[in-house]
């Protein structure tokens, strides 16, 4: 790679049928790129967080009507120091300074403000109302976040007199 490291984001389309099944199998596959295509020294390591399962808050969908995980974040890296698949069972664990990532699940969001209920717990009527307003006139696609962990810094030493 010409650069070291590249942050990629957004709508990759990426679509899998019946990617909820076969979520674990398409984790591996991607990891596997790291092992099986990405073998060089100098190949930086793949990391798709959004296919990682988190350890908070579970499976990520990035759809209105969390159906499917289209959007995504991809790391590829040479640098020791970002994430990379195995850290994703440590995302959001190491506080506010920590490495995490998610959607920001505005369905949800306006689901409480406007009806009182969580999206999931709404009715079939309910839920196509809710999508309605979200789809057309916010948005179909919800935003995905990354963040990354602060760097530690290495104390100074001290002048010796």
């Amino acid at each position: 790679m010409y650069h070291e490291n590249i942050l990629m984001m957004g709508d990759c389309n990426l679509e899998f049928n019946d990617a909820d099944d076969k979520r674990d199998d398409i984790d591996k596959i991607l990891i596997g790129l790291n092992k099986k295509k990405l073998r060089s020294k100098f190949a930086a390591e793949v990391n798709f967080p959004l296919f990682s399962c988190h350890p908070a808050r579970g499976l990520s969908k990035t759809t209105t009507r969390h159906g499917q995980t289209y959007d995504q974040i991809t790391l590829f890296s040479r640098d020791s120091r970002l994430p990379r698949p195995p850290p994703n069972k440590k995302a959001g664990k190491r506080g506010p300074d920590g490495y995490d990532y998610g959607v920001i699940d505005f369905t949800d969001l306006f689901s409480v403000a406007l009806l009182g209920s969580r999206y999931n717990e709404l009715n079939k009527t309910d839920k196509k109302w809710i999508i309605a307003r979200c789809e057309h006139d916010v948005s179909d696609h919800m935003p995905a976040w990354f963040r990354l962990p602060i760097p530690k810094l290495k104390p100074k030493r001290r002048a010796s007199r």
